[in-house]
């Protein structure tokens, strides 16, 4: 619903172009529009005016030092900016250019879809890549257009905002940009993204695996204390629709819970595993945040499959809206990858998964895909999990 809209918008306010009669120094601001999920930049004092009275584009802290394109020294390099606008796929964003190259090459032809929108700053360019030591780099990274999202270039200020982008799904394209000066993006970490597990609800849940065989649960946070490996733990329990029950340990403060491991209940009797070390998650996180996890697995009773080395991470790519059975919520957006090494019998797991986790429910969706290596053999063809929340109550 947003591409008539943001056409229109987009058309009006961003028609004008900045003239100068000298060089004068120009800041660049970024801005958010959550309606697209996408970022722009814009080097415009009025646009900026204009934008910063609109209710949908909020201002992400990132700006830079350029100058204006009117009268740019010779030692810069002027900035085009195109609007696109396409509806396969959707597609409402810019593209900016460097004159010389890009800027009169896409004017020439004339492409559909592709409004011209004049030069909105200019700045020095890396060379191979790099920028004066003098100079702050600028790195672009992009997102295609896919799942209803526009296409999207994004700029940032760091290494470290480079490489938060890259984690939430963009592709890095290195150094874009030398600036005289730049300020980072303000990164604020989401209270609700970075806990799984929340008290005072029942969440039903029904999976449907690769080979077919539905499985259906509950899974509800106790709030009982219980004594687990000799140290106390709180106990989240997942009871299937018929068979025993699989309880997850964990320890929990107000800015953090902690992995503890598993106690799983079959005929044969109680198998606890403990995870050394382990592993400890902020319950605030950021996009791009990445927590490693590296432990060992440790039976009670022993196994004869010993205690196997378990490698991963945990990742938050950002906010989802995901709707399912249980009902619509804005998600916290996480993937994940862990590596189990059964050393002891040559076997290797490997588990990769994306999950949506709503605040006060917990774990509302999420794909699994299973490898498994059998010695020096191939991988098994990986098997998938989907998994919905059906309901949610209170307990």
């Amino acid at each position: 619903m947003f591409t008539k809209k943001w056409q229109i918008i987009l058309a009006f306010v961003f028609g004008s172009a900045v003239t100068g009669a000298g060089a004068q120094s120009v800041t660049v601001v970024e801005y958010y529009n959550k309606p697209l999920d996408a970022y722009f930049i814009t080097g415009r004092a009025t646009e900026q005016q204009q934008l910063d009275a609109q209710v949908d584009f909020q201002r992400t802290g990132m700006t830079f030092q350029a100058v204006a394109a009117a009268g740019a020294p010779a030692t810069t390099t002027r900035i085009c900016r195109f609007y696109i606008s396409a509806t396969s796929p959707f597609t409402s964003s810019h593209f900016y250019g460097r004159e010389g190259t890009d800027c009169e090459y896409l004017r020439a032809q004339n492409l559909p879809g592709f409004t011209w929108e004049d030069y909105d700053f200019a700045l020095e360019q890396p060379v191979s890549g790099v920028c004066p030591t003098t100079a702050v780099t600028i790195y672009r990274s992009y997102r295609p257009a896919a799942n209803g999202k526009t296409a999207n270039h994004r700029y940032s200020a760091s290494p470290e905002s480079y490489v938060a982008t890259t984690n939430a799904g963009y592709t890095g394209e290195q150094a874009a940009f030398c600036a005289t000066a730049a300020t980072d993006v303000t990164i604020s970490a989401s209270a609700d993204c970075g806990t799984l597990y929340y008290p005072g609800v029942r969440v039903g849940y029904q999976s449907l695996s690769g080979t077919g065989t539905p499985e259906s649960w509950v899974r509800y946070h106790s709030g009982v204390t219980v004594t687990f490996n000799g140290q106390p733990a709180i106990a989240v329990v997942e009871r299937p629709a018929s068979g025993f029950a699989t309880t997850f340990m964990i320890q929990e403060t107000a800015d953090s819970w902690t992995d503890l491991g598993i106690s799983t209940q079959n005929s044969a009797g109680i198998l606890e595993t403990y995870y050394t070390p382990a592993t400890v998650y902020p319950r605030r996180m950021v996009a791009g945040q990445r927590i490693d996890i590296n432990r060992f697995a440790v039976y009670n009773p022993i196994q004869n499959f010993g205690s196997p080395s378990q490698i991963g991470y945990l990742a938050l790519i950002g906010r989802e809206t995901v709707t399912v059975t249980a009902g619509t919520y804005d998600a916290c957006k996480f993937t994940s990858e862990m590596t189990t090494n059964y050393a002891a019998i040559g076997r290797t797991d490997v588990a990769r998964a994306t999950t949506w986790v709503a605040a006060g429910v917990g774990v509302v969706k999420s794909s699994t895909v299973e490898t498994t290596t059998q010695g020096s053999g191939p991988p098994s063809a990986g098997v998938t999990t989907e998994v919905q929340a059906v309901s949610v109550q209170p307990l």
